[in-house]
Order: C-alpha cells, then sequence, then structure tokens
C-alpha cells in the first residue's frame, strides 16, 4: 500500500470508534442496560447507520453470498459485544480491564486471513513475530497491573515478557491496590441514600462511570458485595447496611480530628451548626443564643430548620452538631442527648361541631381525625396511645405535615385534633377551637438535645453545652404555635 489513507480510514479511525465504543457500553451496562437490551438497541444502530449509508452510495451492490458472509460477521461481532456487556452488567469490571485483552483479535485475524484468504504471502514473518510479542505482552502487563491477570493459556512464546512484567509488578503489589479513603465512603454512603447511581453521581460531582469505579474498588477491596443492580436502581445488602454506621463514624471522627487539629493551631474560626424546631427556634433558643453570643463572640452559630425526623438524618450525616428534636425513644449509642422538657400534646375539636367530651378512648376510636403523617412523633404518640389500650386507632380523615394546618382544619370542622398545647393558644382565644379533656393520661413529647459522641469534643460544641446547662431551662407552654410538625 504506498498510499496512508487506506490505513487511516480503514485503521486508525475504525480503532478510534471502537475504543468510543468500549467506553459508551460501559456506561449502558452502569445505567443497568442488560445484554439482550443493549444488542437489541445496538443493532438498531447499526440498521439505521446501513439505510443512511444505502442512501449516500447509490446503487448499493450485493449479493446472496455477500450478504451471507456480512451476516456471519454480526452474528460474531453480536456474540462478542453481547459477552462483554455481560461481564460489564454482571460483574460491573471496568472497561479499562478487559480493553487490553481485545487487542488480541488482532493475533485471531492475522490467523484467519493467512489460513482462509491466503494473504500469507503479503506477511512479513519477522515482523508479524515482533508484532505479536508486543500485544500479547502489551495485553499481559496492561491487564495485569489493573487486576485482570494474564489471559489463560497465553502463548509460551510471550514468557520472556511476563518474567519482566513479574518483575516491574512485584514492588507495586507490595502496597494495596485499593485503600478505602473518605471520599470513597462519601460516595458510598450517596448511593445509600439515594439508591440510584446518577443521583449519587450528581450529588459528589462524580461521573457515573467514576461511581461506579469507586464502588466497585470499595467491594473488591472488602471482598464483598455492596450493592444488587437492577433496571430500578441499586439496593443496599446486608454487607452494606453494616459498612455504613462505620462509614458514617469514620467520616465524623475525620472531620472531628481536622476540627480539632485546625482550632489547636488556632489557624481556624470556630462555629457550630444546630437543627431545631422553627417555634422552639423562635420561642425558646432565640433569647439563649442570643446570650451565649454575647458571652462567646469567637463561636460562630448557624440555624437550621426543619421537622425532628429531618433534623435526626442530618446529624447522622454529620451536617448539623446539635439537634433539638422531640425525642422517639431511640436508642443510638453515637449519640448523647439531654432532655430540655416535656410537651404536653391535648385534644381539641372546631366550637361549631358541638362535640362533646369523649368519655373513653374507645368513645373516641370512631371519630374522624386530622393527624400529621406516619413518622411524626406526634402521630407516634397518637398510634401509641390507642394501641396500648389495645383500642383500634381512629381512621385519619387527613394528614398534613403542619400543626398550624391541622389546627385550622380542625376548627373548620374536618374533624378532632391531638396537638402540643403550644398550637391551640391562638386558636382558642379567637373561639375557633375547643380543647376537650383527653379520657386517660394525656399523651406528652419530650423535648430534647442530641450531639454526637466524641472521644474530644470541639472547644465551641464544649462552650455550648455548658451554656445550654446552665442556662437552657425546661421548656414551658407558652402562647405559641408550632408551624412544622415534629
Amino acid at each position: 500500500m504506498n498510499s496512508l489513507w487506506p490505513i487511516v480510514i480503514g485503521g486508525v479511525l475504525p480503532a478510534l470508534f471502537w475504543g468510543i465504543t468500549a467506553i459508551f457500553q460501559k456506561q449502558s451496562a452502569t445505567s443497568a442496560t442488560g445484554s439482550a437490551v443493549y444488542l437489541i438497541a445496538f443493532g438498531a444502530a447499526c440498521a439505521l447507520a446501513g439505510l443512511i449509508a444505502a442512501l449516500i452510495w447509490r446503487p448499493a451492490p450485493w449479493t446472496a453470498e455477500g450478504l451471507g458472509f456480512a451476516a456471519t460477521s454480526g452474528a460474531c461481532f453480536a456474540v462478542g459485544t453481547g459477552l462483554i456487556s455481560f461481564a460489564l452488567f454482571t460483574y460491573g469490571v471496568p472497561v479499562s480491564k478487559l480493553a487490553p485483552i481485545w487487542s488480541c483479535n488482532v493475533l485471531v485475524t492475522l490467523a484467519i486471513g493467512a489460513v482462509s484468504l491466503g494473504e500469507a504471502s503479503e506477511l512479513d514473518v519477522m515482523r508479524l513475530v515482533a508484532g505479536t510479542l508486543l500485544i500479547i505482552s502489551g495485553a499481559l502487563l496492561v491487564s495485569s497491573l489493573t487486576g485482570t491477570g494474564a489471559p489463560p493459556h497465553a502463548p509460551a512464546v510471550a514468557a520472556p515478557f511476563a518474567l519482566l512484567i513479574c518483575c516491574v509488578q512485584a514492588p507495586l503489589r507490595a502496597v494495596p491496590e485499593f485503600d478505602m479513603n473518605p471520599r470513597q465512603l462519601k460516595t458510598f454512603l450517596a448511593v445509600i441514600r439515594h439508591e440510584n447511581l446518577t443521583r449519587a453521581a450528581a450529588e459528589v460531582n462524580l461521573a457515573q462511570s467514576s461511581l461506579s469505579d469507586q464502588i466497585q474498588a470499595l467491594e473488591e477491596e472488602l471482598g464483598a458485595d455492596l450493592f444488587l443492580r437492577s433496571r430500578q436502581g441499586v439496593v443496599p445488602t446486608p454487607a452494606a447496611a453494616v459498612l455504613k454506621a462505620y462509614a458514617e463514624e469514620i467520616l465524623a471522627l475525620n472531620d472531628e480530628a481536622k476540627a480539632a487539629v485546625s482550632a489547636a493551631a488556632g489557624n481556624a474560626a470556630q462555629s457550630i451548626t444546630l437543627g431545631t424546631l422553627e417555634t422552639i427556634a423562635a420561642e425558646r433558643l432565640a433569647p439563649w443564643l442570643s446570650l451565649f453570643r454575647k458571652k462567646n463572640p469567637d463561636v460562630g452559630l448557624k440555624l437550621k430548620v426543619g421537622g425532628s425526623g429531618e433534623l435526626l438524618a442530618q446529624l447522622q450525616q454529620g451536617s448539623i452538631d446539635v439537634a433539638f428534636i422531640f425525642d422517639r425513644g431511640q436508642q443510638d449509642e453515637r449519640f448523647l442527648t439531654r432532655r430540655i422538657g416535656s410537651e404536653p400534646l391535648v385534644l381539641i375539636a372546631g366550637r361549631d361541631s358541638q362535640a362533646r367530651p369523649p368519655a373513653s378512648l374507645a368513645a373516641l376510636s370512631t371519630a374522624p381525625f386530622v393527624a400529621t403523617e406516619t413518622g411524626c412523633v406526634y402521630r407516634h404518640l397518637f398510634d401509641t396511645a390507642f394501641a396500648e389500650a389495645r383500642i383500634a386507632a381512629p381512621s385519619i380523615v387527613t394528614e398534613a405535615d403542619s400543626i398550624a394546618t391541622i389546627v385550622r382544619l380542625v376548627a373548620s370542622g374536618t374533624g378532632y385534633g391531638l396537638v402540643p398545647r403550644l398550637a391551640v393558644g391562638p386558636g382558642a382565644a379567637r373561639g375557633n377551637v375547643v380543647e376537650l379533656p383527653w379520657p386517660g393520661k394525656p399523651p406528652a413529647a419530650s423535648l430534647i438535645m442530641m450531639w454526637r459522641r466524641r472521644r474530644v469534643q470541639p472547644p465551641a460544641l464544649t462552650l455550648l453545652l455548658q451554656s445550654a446547662s446552665e442556662e437552657l431551662s425546661p421548656l414551658r407552654p407558652g402562647d405559641a404555635r408550632l408551624r412544622h410538625a415534629g
């Protein structure tokens, strides 16, 4: 061949496009596309490309024999690419581990071309031997360094090169190939939270393929599958559930060590992030935090508002340092708690409904109720009161995540409500609702402050806890409304 164009068109460009093809094949596998669907989509794209080519190069000559060879070529290619897709999807192996071995297809092509197509006379034997050695040794080197190892039954001609590879790789294997690090653990926890690789990758600012490689590296190091992959997403395995608690603790300890060292070195500003219910922040914490700030002007404060469940999740994730929430009765050795006060709940009804005080819980079991959603501490207390009395809970006609909304719905006659006493002051004064006696001991929710147990507490948090112990008196009901459910 005297022209360079055939080499570029028939060799360089196909290599480029086939390399890109492998990347998209990996992306397809990490997006939970199985081999069968992949081949269908792949075949449809090939068919479309053929139609476009037929429109460009008219007329498109063909023979029955040529079609047969083309179909056989397509079938062989489909088997090969289907097996690759299966390996990528089922085992999650990085494409970089398989690609070096694919280069051996050149040897298969050369052998068949020389024997079956009569091209042996065009081959330079010395160059063929040298190229063969380079191809095999290259595949051995790259795939071995990425963890795949040498292909089984490698030709003996590559033995000297394999020996050289082992000598080069020996010192590399003295250090673990993967080492669990905070970034991997953050990626792992993001996948746990979302149970979806695409959304998790967006949270940690990684390409989906990079995220998949991190998870696979973690699985290889731990020797256990952490997720079950499907078209709907990923599901954590029991091993992942165990790792989750350790990952959160490791990351918290990592942040704690950084903060402690920075504080000791005097090169970092001290700050605390608090999470609280909205009314508690306005009615109870505001005066105390103002006093704390005056006594500790060098400590920065940040306040986040949410429901009890949301705040607990943020505390577990390390987004906040202290949470002021309602006690759900759940024990977690990772955290310490301190009781601030008790919040009684009261039974209310619309004044226009002419509701009478219930004689017993059984009398309430047939009444319609407006309540918070399942998972809220108020709903938990509501359900528990009837469950402990072995009485069927009343029908919930409307659910709402706002206590103020529940009060307004009750005032309009939608049904009864069980709400904090703090919520009924303004409504009762306006004559919209009436407080009824609860049959038996009224339910009450305990307000607590919760923070992470640490070997060494940050200085700013120590100051805050000491101030809370001295200045934050138990909460007393007052003329205020809870705007968000706990």
